[in-house]
């Protein structure tokens, strides 16, 4: 019985999801597909023609959030390891049989070499994906999630393992329809927007030694898009300036001679300031 859990989501990309599913069902996965919305309709595409094919629906959603339409999926699976992989990724006929084999405690596994296309495939254990709280919802439009996840799971103490790269293909495309059902079409501000966020949400997990709340995670994020969008709508080169606040450090007052806490005596605010420079670019 098979140890993996292929997971996909689909959002206008049908076509692709056509030529994808049939090798993953064929590996002999369980198989679900995220219809996240879809305007072509995927979820009764995939019960019409796939019955054995688990279909996940989120509706109601203009949008798509990739990190969402993932964490899903994710929650229905019950083998011990999810394969997520985007609808426009080929899985080669012997992909089960050769990855499978490798699978262990500790690692989680991409392609190696990655490329731009299969960036977002990776192999990891269910339990773990559990423990990190799965994608990071608060990202927005595209790119970021995945190297969050990455990211992730290495501070988790988790490695990095490689499958090869002739594992796995992919159905090119153009740009236009990665960022279709996206608010900011544009893809270089979007992406300066979710890695700084990154960034800061490691730098706050790090000094704080603590899981950031959703609702606190959010309100970085706003923080981060709004700052971004204004410079790059004010159309300056000028360094972006931003400000997060941290949590408070209570200070007490040394112990009393029977041991009892010493009290508050103080509270040490703190921030942490970011200075953005955006690189020029010829043309």
């Amino acid at each position: 019985m098979t140890q993996i859990t292929y997971i996909t989501t689909c959002k206008g990309r049908l076509a692709h999801l056509k030529q994808t599913l049939p090798r993953a069902v064929a590996q002999g996965f369980p198989c679900i597909v995220v219809d996240y919305s879809c305007p072509e309709g995927t979820g009764g595409w995939v019960e019409a023609n796939f019955p054995q094919v688990k279909v996940v629906r989120v509706e109601g959603e203009p949008g798509f959030s990739a990190a969402r339409a993932r964490n899903a999926g994710a929650a229905v699976a019950q083998t011990p390891w999810l394969g997520l992989f985007d609808a426009d990724i080929l899985l080669s006929d012997n992909f089960a049989a050769a990855i499978e084999p490798m699978l262990g405690g500790g690692n989680f596994y991409r392609a190696a070499p990655v490329t731009r296309q299969t960036w977002g495939s990776i192999v990891c254990a269910r339990e773990d994906f559990a423990s990190i709280g799965g994608y990071d919802e608060a990202y927005a439009g595209w790119s970021g999630e995945d190297d969050d996840l990455v990211h992730a799971l290495l501070h988790l103490g988790r490695r990095q393992a490689g499958f090869a790269a002739a594992l796995v293909g992919e159905i090119s495309h153009s740009n236009e329809l990665r960022i279709k059902f996206h608010a900011l079409q544009d893809m270089a501000l979007q992406h300066r927007i979710n890695h700084t966020f990154m960034n800061v949400k490691f730098d706050m997990l790090r000094l704080t030694g603590r899981a950031i709340a959703v609702g606190d995670r959010k309100a970085v994020y706003e923080r981060i898009s709004r700052a971004l969008v204004t410079a790059q709508q004010s159309g300056g080169r000028a360094p972006v300036v931003i400000e997060i606040p941290m949590p408070g450090v209570i200070i007490e007052g040394p112990p009393g001679e029977d041991g009892t806490r010493g009290g508050e005596v103080a509270v040490l605010r703190r921030k942490l300031t970011y200075t953005l420079n955006v690189a020029r670019t010829e043309g």
